[in-house]
């Protein structure tokens, strides 16, 4: 059994993430993974699929080369035949790029492939009218930590005040974190997001 522990300022956030042990269970088929940030959707991904092909739109350079040209992600597949699972990080950055994962997966040629596009609101894409691939991909949600994953490190008065979103369950100073996470003005609002009034208040 392992002791108990105060894990925020003892852990760094991928430490945390390696050691928890997560519920989600990956489908087998093209999905999506949509969760609030921070919860661990990337970290997870990079943990249990070593050998997929992570397109990562934070990337700088990702992002201006495939906004100019989201088709180009055809090309990425066709040049990488031995890869059979394709992640796309922060896909709602680029919704357009949805329409060419759509011919792939329609496409027999790349029918041994898999598609897995993360992001943090499934709503924000419906709202713009984007094409969610019809129902060709599953929609599977990742969220914060539930206290069974936690076992030993599981604190009830922690989670009360903090929530249990990881980011801020490792924070060093988790009340700071959690009102820089909910700022009117950041890209993550706490209106737009019914995880953060479920988790956090």
């Amino acid at each position: 059994m392992r002791p108990k522990i105060n894990l925020p300022g003892q852990f760094c956030w991928s430490t945390l993430m390696q050691l928890q042990k997560r519920f989600y269970q990956l489908p087998q088929d093209h999905c999506f993974i949509f969760g609030p940030r921070g919860t661990g959707k990337s970290t997870w991904i990079t943990t249990h699929l070593p050998g997929a092909y992570v397109i990562n739109l934070l990337d700088a350079v990702t992002f201006r080369t495939l906004v100019a040209h989201p088709e180009h992600i055809k090309a990425i597949v066709a040049a990488n035949p031995n890869v059979h699972q394709y992640v796309i990080d922060e896909v709602q950055k680029i919704p357009n790029i949805l329409n060419s994962i759509h011919e792939l997966i329609e496409n027999s040629e790349y029918s041994n492939r898999q598609f897995i596009l993360i992001g943090s609101s499934a709503r924000q894409l419906r709202r713009q009218g984007v094409n969610l691939l019809g129902g060709r991909a599953l929609l599977t949600h990742f969220h914060p930590f539930m206290a069974a994953e936690m076992g030993d490190y599981f604190d009830l008065n922690q989670a009360l005040q903090n929530g249990l979103i990881p980011l801020v369950v490792a924070a060093k100073e988790p009340r700071e974190k959690i009102a820089a996470y909910i700022n009117p003005s950041s890209e993550f609002n706490i209106i737009k997001n019914k995880w953060l009034w479920y988790f956090l208040l």
